[in-house]
């Protein structure tokens, strides 16, 4: 049976890297500034880029206006409405975000009118899913949403392995439950060879992976950025993907289906 993989990416040198080792079901989460708290949103000429460089790889696209906290304004939201129309317009087979209520709740209004914005997309609520008190309740929350395609989580943990027995809790809910929008679980953080491995056999009704494969890379003008650190413009280190990291994964993959 497949085994789909979700690569996390931010450039069109990651996606050229992963592109020998993905296949017609795998898929791009592309973002902007993943140094910057996770992702947030790109800039279009990425994503039609990647669109026509990887015309067989589906892109899910991150919507999320600024790092920090998962509660949004009615003014983040209103340019979040518009990435999710620019980046249909741009190719994306779909869209990622997640909106939380001051008590950290899943935000069921702003998830609802974000969802219609997408319809006809898939829909990946990320992480925010993570910081919710009670996965149970989160999980049910979502399922009562029409849209959602699927929850990016760790378990609420550091990392997928960490995470793994309430992943595997979060799987057996999903499948026992009556909800008329099933959705899967998309496990990430930490995620390689050596752990998915492990991570199947901990929970092993999973479907799909999300990983990044990466590693950071310094910047090929250090002197000028040294500078520019000082003048408050970031480190200028860069994330990449390690071809290497992902052909381990996906040989894996391969291997045991």
């Amino acid at each position: 049976m497949p085994f789909p993989l979700e690569i996390c990416i931010d450039s069109l040198e990651s996606a050229r890297t992963a592109g020998p080792y993905l296949g017609p079901g795998d898929r791009f989460e592309v973002c902007a500034s993943l140094l910057a708290g996770g992702g947030l949103t790109p800039s279009m000429g990425l994503v039609r880029a990647l669109r026509a460089d990887q015309p067989h790889i589906g892109l899910m696209v991150m919507v999320r206006p600024r790092p920090g906290s998962f509660v949004y304004t009615p003014a983040e939201v209103e340019v979040m409405l518009l990435d999710i129309q620019a980046a249909r317009e741009a190719g994306a087979v779909g869209v990622v975000f997640g909106c939380l209520t001051v008590e950290g709740e899943v935000d069921t209004a702003v998830t609802t009118q974000l969802c219609k914005a997408a319809e006809g997309m898939e829909v990946t609520f990320h992480r925010a899913f993570d910081v919710t008190p009670s996965w149970q309740r989160a999980c049910d929350t979502l399922a009562s949403i029409p849209g959602i395609t699927r929850i990016l989580t760790s378990g609420h943990a550091l990392t997928a392995l960490e995470g793994a027995a309430e992943l595997d809790a979060l799987t057996r809910h999903l499948q026992s439950s009556s909800s008329s929008f099933p959705l899967t679980i998309l496990p990430a953080s930490g995620i390689n060879a050596m752990s998915l491995a492990e991570l199947r056999n901990r929970a092993p009704l999973l479907q799909e992976a999300h990983l990044s494969a990466s590693g950071i890379i310094p910047p090929p003008d250090a002197s000028a950025v040294a500078i520019g650190k000082v003048l408050g413009f970031g480190s200028g280190e860069e994330w990449r993907l390690d071809g290497d990291k992902l052909k381990a994964v996906r040989e894996l993959v391969d291997r045991e289906g």
